[in-house]
């Protein structure tokens, strides 16, 4: 509801649908409208993406949304901080999953368990549920631990464990796995989608 308000309030501003303005538009949009709709634009950007098949860099459209995803989700982290409406924990949370995304597709490891970790740090805030905010973290995460950072990813697994009150033990499971030398099932789930999509 929240964010159908802000994109109205887009479409009044610019006359132009939240989803199809420009990475100039957007940077030109109002503050107010900046810090709600730019997580949004940063996970569709991903998005969009990973439709294109991950590291895609002969493609100029994975290249402009890699970008977009990149932009956007910086942005958004700096403007976020400066917010406390109630809103804020999980946008937070998602810029920061998408940041960590872009910095595995530029070959930086490291930056993207900083921003694994800056995305759970913002939900010790206020915990809430990712039922249905999964899938841009497991993709950070999968990757993460297909390029060997698996006591990082076990470390973040626990946090989040703590702090779902929906995990119903998935995320502490997928932790336990990790350290028993086990994949966990998401990663498994996602080498079969790989494996049908012959993109792996």
């Amino acid at each position: 509801v929240f964010l159908r308000s802000q994109a109205d309030k887009v479409r009044e501003a610019t006359g132009v649908n939240l989803g199809d303005l420009t990475p100039a538009q957007v940077m030109a949009l109002p503050e107010d409208l900046q810090w709600t709709s730019l997580p949004y634009l940063a996970e569709r950007a991903y998005a969009r993406a990973m439709s294109r098949g991950f590291r895609n860099h002969n493609d100029s459209v994975w290249t402009d949304y890699l970008g977009r995803a990149r932009a956007y989700s910086d942005r958004a982290i700096a403007l976020l901080q400066r917010r406390t409406h109630p809103g804020v924990v999980r946008l937070q949370y998602e810029a920061h999953v998408v940041r960590g995304w872009a910095a595995i597709a530029d070959n930086d490891r490291a930056l993207a368990i900083t921003h694994l970790n800056a995305a759970i740090d913002a939900l010790v805030a206020k915990p809430v549920t990712l039922m249905d905010g999964r899938e841009p973290l497991y993709t950070l995460t999968n990757h993460l631990i297909k390029a060997g950072d698996v006591g990082p990813v076990a470390e973040a697994f626990d946090r989040l464990g703590e702090l779902d009150s929906e995990d119903l033990g998935e995320f502490k499971k997928s932790a336990e796995d990790l350290r028993a030398g086990r994949m966990p099932d998401q990663y498994q789930r996602m080498l079969a989608w790989l494996e049908e999509q012959k993109r792996y």
